[in-house]
C-alpha cells in the first residue's frame, strides 16, 4: 500500500474547504425550490378560495333578493272583491 507523502497542494486544500460550502449552497437551493413550490400551491389555493367566496357572495345576494321579492307577495291589503270570494257567508247554496 502506497501512502501519498506529498504535502497537500493549496488548490486541494481550497477544494476541500469549499466542499462543505458547495454542499450547503446546494441544500439551501433545494430548500428554496421546495418553498417556492409550496408558496405556489398556497397561492393557487387562495385564488380558488377567493373565487369560491365571490361566487358564494353572489348566490347569497341572489337569495336575499329573491326572499325580499317573496316577502312582497301577499302584503297588500285585501280588496273587497277578494273578501267576497273568500267569505263563507257569501255562499249561495240552497238545501
Amino acid at each position: 500500500m502506497e501512502v501519498d507523502k506529498q504535502p497537500d497542494s493549496p488548490s486541494k486544500i481550497a477544494r476541500t474547504a469549499k466542499e462543505p460550502l458547495v454542499d450547503k449552497c446546494l441544500e439551501l437551493q433545494q430548500a428554496l425550490v421546495d418553498m417556492a413550490n409550496k408558496l405556489q400551491k398556497v397561492e393557487n389555493n387562495n385564488k380558488a378560495a377567493l373565487e369560491k367566496k365571490i361566487l358564494l357572495e353572489q348566490v347569497v345576494e341572489d337569495l336575499i333578493f329573491k326572499v325580499g321579492a317573496v316577502k312582497q307577495v301577499g302584503t297588500s291589503p285585501i280588496t273587497k272583491l277578494q273578501n267576497k270570494k273568500s267569505s263563507p257567508r257569501n255562499s249561495t247554496k240552497n238545501f
